[in-house]
Order: structure tokens, then sequence, then C-alpha cells
């Protein structure tokens, strides 16, 4: 790789890590949502036409994602997906789960378009990741990979007994304390599972232990 490439290379990864940084302080501080969704704007509201094939040449964007879903195993329900983008995590989410059937939530409408249509097992929703256009209830797992969040409002459409799960790819470049400082701030109900690292990020799986429906939150 030419100098000039390193630098790029170096760039997109401070970039990704910095954007990592940033959906952790979102999930600490629910207020800085706003200035989040700017930052996501001028972040992937220009790359939404090449966003998929980037993603589909990078090893390492789905690699702490494959290995949370070989240590889950498959469920079957309903998935949800927060900041589901064009789609990348939604395909593999659909091959390691054949029964289940996936919301994909976005706030970008160009974004979605780009997915891959696949009717009967995704339905795409144009929505707030921080107020999810979803029942409460009704998710066996709820899942954000790289995209803003609330745990919150993930813990919210999960079942009892279903599964909440934060992917970022570019985490593992962050300093470990402050990812379990961001952390803290989950709802109660949330137990921790497992926490899994590969490639450059890293990965955090929760079980929902109480009915949100009953109040117990």
């Amino acid at each position: 790789m030419s100098a000039s490439g390193r630098r790029q290379a170096k760039t997109r990864a401070l970039l990704a890590a910095v954007t990592d940084a940033g959906y952790l302080l979102q999930v600490r501080f629910p207020g800085l949502r706003v200035a989040g969704a700017l930052w996501s704007r001028l972040r992937y509201g220009r790359l939404s036409a090449g966003y998929a094939r980037a993603a589909a040449r990078d090893p390492a964007y789905l690699a702490p994602l494959e290995v949370l879903l070989t240590g889950l195993g498959p469920v079957g329900g309903v998935i949800v997906e927060s900041g589901a983008g064009t789609g990348a995590a939604t395909a593999r989410l659909l091959e390691a789960n054949p029964a289940a059937r996936v919301v994909a939530v976005d706030r970008s409408a160009a974004m979605l378009s780009r997915m891959e249509r696949r009717p009967g097992r995704v339905v795409r929703v144009v929505g707030d990741a921080f107020r999810l256009p979803v029942a409460r209830d009704v998710a066996a797992l709820a899942i954000s990979h790289n995209a803003p969040c609330s745990l919150a409002e993930l813990a919210r459409v999960t079942r009892r007994g279903g599964h909440v799960a934060l992917v970022l790819s570019a985490a593992g470049r962050l300093p470990a304390r402050f990812c379990t400082w961001a952390l803290r701030s989950r709802p109660a109900d949330l137990v921790p599972v497992r926490a899994v690292s590969a490639g450059c990020g890293r990965a955090w799986l929760f079980r929902q232990s109480a009915a949100s429906a009953a109040g117990l939150r």
C-alpha cells in the first residue's frame, strides 16, 4: 500500500473509532442524540450509495457480529434491528436465524431503499432509534449494529428472556474502561450475558429479565 493509501486507511479508522465513541456517549447520555443525529447525517447521508459496497469489502465490519451470533445460536420470531442502514448486518441476521423475521428500522429512507428486498422476512421502517416505531415485548432479539441506539428502547421492545445486543465494529480501538463506563447507564432489567471482541470491534449481549409491559422497569 502506498503512503497515501496508508494515510487514508488511518483516517478511515480514526473516523470509525470517533463515530463509535459518539454512539457510546449517546448510550450514556441520551440527550446527545440531537448532535448525534447531525453527525450521522453528515457521515452517512453522503455515503448511502456506496455504503453497502464498502461494508462488503471490509472483513472487520461484521467480525464482532459473527462472533456474537455464533455464541447466541439461532432465534425464532421477531428480530428488531435499530439502525439497519443498507442491510449488511440484516442479511447476516437472516442467514443465522432462518426462522426469524427482521423489522429493520433506520432514520434514513435513502439507506433503507438500498437494502435488498426480502418479502415475508424483512419489514423496512423509517423511524428514530430513540423512539422505535415498534410495540413493546415483541422481539426475541433487538440489536443495534454500528448505529446510534437507545438501550432503553431496545429493552422496551424485547420480550422477557429475549436478548439485546450492541455491536460496534471499531470499538476495539477505544479504551475498554470507556466502553464499560458508557454501558453502566443501561436499564436495570438488562442483565449482561457476554462481551466479545473480534477484528477491531466489540459486541455486548444482554438478557431482558423483566416484562416491560408489566411496568417492572
